[in-house]
């Protein structure tokens, strides 16, 4: 997420995924579209649920729970496609349902930082009532691009078998 430009427009796509509630800057967004057909990437991370087919594009799909402290590794309760126009193409958000369009306070935002999950919440806020997670977004797919350049890697280098990991997008451990 551009920072400046989303205190610039003030404009922020409001969306839950399952029971948190998140926003990203509004330009970043491409468009929203039903969840379409998913097809698993073999020996993929658990951020990328797959590949799905919108507008003649293949698009890598993540969930954003392993960048959260959201365990669910599957599609239940997502039933939405936030599209992401990136450097390196098109690529989208499993959501549950878009909240709205709205103006979020710059001022309030609260800095997020964990020891444990990747740097990819940039604050967050109170929202009618609720705690919004910002997301940035560049920061989201460069994760998410890492690992599963990462996991790849692992699978492809069969020369030394006792190396396997599993990969958890941004954290590693032992199989």
């Amino acid at each position: 997420m551009n920072v400046t430009s989303a205190q610039a427009s003030g404009q922020y796509c409001v969306f839950s995924v399952r029971q948190e509630t998140f926003a990203v800057d509004a330009t970043d967004v491409r468009e929203i579209v039903e969840m379409a057909p998913i097809v698993s990437v073999p020996h993929a991370p658990s951020c990328l649920a797959g590949l799905c087919h919108v507008r003649n594009e293949f698009v890598p799909v993540l969930l954003l729970s392993p960048f959260t402290s959201d365990s669910s590794t599957d599609l239940g309760g997502l039933s939405l496609l936030l599209l992401i126009d990136g450097p390196h193409g098109v690529w989208a958000l499993a959501i549950s349902q878009v909240i709205g369009l709205e103006r979020l306070g710059q001022t309030a935002f609260e800095r997020e930082h964990s020891s444990t999950q990747p740097n990819v919440v940039t604050g967050s806020t109170r929202w009618r009532e609720r705690v919004v997670r910002i997301l940035d977004m560049d920061a989201l797919a460069l994760e998410a691009a890492s690992s599963v350049e990462h996991a790849w890697t692992l699978v492809s280098n069969t020369t030394n078998p006792s190396n396997h990991l599993a990969v958890n997008c941004g954290r590693q451990t032992a199989s």
